[in-house]
């Protein structure tokens, strides 16, 4: 193809144009002449690789899309995915390989690749402690896709008697949450443990062992935002955030200052899906848990809703995005 447009292109600068007379072709082919005419050609040499080049990369990204068709994956091209930082990604070979062992529990466990998890260690896994609760609760709830993190041998034994899926995870509490209380220690925990279940492509609503599940959580899901969580708000106003009014007389006219109030999201039970914008949350998280400690719920909220700074080297600026009109139910679109 190349080849047949340089010979097109040069037989039309030999002929002075389609539309050039005969007669004077002589002077156009004088005027095109040594290095008019060579950099002409190399010019147009070099635009011909571009668009090679160009089909070749399209041929390839085109190979790829229908290899994950087969494969029963979505696959986009960088520049597609540029920018689009909500995008849901899905299980797929590829990302098996990467964490095998989660991966073949996960294909067993998880409903339309949506899975609740618990995490715990022997301290909660006691004959009626707190897990015991929340496996009633789940299994009375009739949620088929439930597994518990177990921290400790004990504690995957005493779930599999249970009837209820157990995974075992080797996690190191780090030095900064070793003070902040058992239950904040564990807690503190969740944040790298999600990150392998979304890396896998599957969404996790994460649930406390406190949490007592009355009916199955997936049916009130509604799946249109990065984050749905919890709220400690106890009416539409404090869950959904309300204008308050700061008055202060000494300034005269302008004396009333706005502020906008909002319950915090509750890091005991809520919903993330596979997306970049999730990953950096729970990247950001991790970075500071494990560097500054810190109580677990504080930090997530922190993360979310404030601004970003000159010490921030991630934003999470983004919209709210109510799931349901209940005040226990808000989420968040990073």
């Amino acid at each position: 193809m190349g080849g047949f447009l340089l010979g097109v292109t040069f037989a039309i600068l030999m002929t002075g144009g389609p539309t050039a007379k005969v007669e004077g072709s002589a002077s156009v082919v004088d005027s095109m002449r040594g290095k008019d005419l060579v950099a002409t050609v190399e010019r147009l040499r070099d635009q011909i690789t571009t668009m090679r080049q160009e089909m070749e990369k399209k041929s390839v990204q085109h190979a790829k899309e229908l290899q994950a068709q087969k494969e029963g994956r979505a696959v986009v091209s960088n520049k597609a995915c540029k920018g689009d930082r909500h995008r849901v990604w899905v299980p797929s070979s590829r990302r098996d390989a990467t964490d095998p062992e989660l991966a073949e529990v996960l294909q067993k466990v998880a409903v339309d690749d949506e899975v609740l998890v618990a995490v715990s260690n022997i301290n909660y896994a006691g004959k009626g402690g707190m897990l015991d609760l929340w496996m009633d609760g789940v299994k009375r709830a009739g949620v088929k896709n439930a597994l518990v993190v177990a921290l400790d041998d004990a504690t995957k034994h005493n779930v599999e008697e249970r009837g209820v899926d157990a995974f075992r995870m080797d996690m190191e509490i780090p030095d900064s949450q070793k003070n902040n209380g058992g239950n904040h220690a564990v807690s503190a925990l969740k944040f790298r443990i999600l990150s392998r279940f979304l890396n896998l492509g599957y969404s996790v609503l994460l649930s406390d062992v406190d949490v007592l599940t009355l009916d199955n959580p997936f049916k009130h899901l509604v799946r249109d935002s990065d984050v749905e969580s919890m709220s400690d708000g106890w009416d539409h106003g404090t869950a959904y955030g309300y204008n308050d009014v700061f008055d202060d007389p000494d300034m005269g006219w302008s004396r009333y200052a706005h502020t906008m109030r909002i319950f915090v999201f509750n890091s005991g039970l809520f919903y993330l899906r596979p997306t970049e914008a999730s990953m950096a949350l729970l990247d950001k998280l991790i970075k500071r848990l494990e560097s500054e400690g810190g109580w677990d719920q504080a930090l997530f909220n922190e993360c979310i809703f404030f601004p970003n700074s000159p010490s921030n080297t991630v934003c999470f600026l983004g919209m709210f995005s109510p799931c349901h009109h209940v005040a226990n139910q808000v989420c968040y679109t990073l």
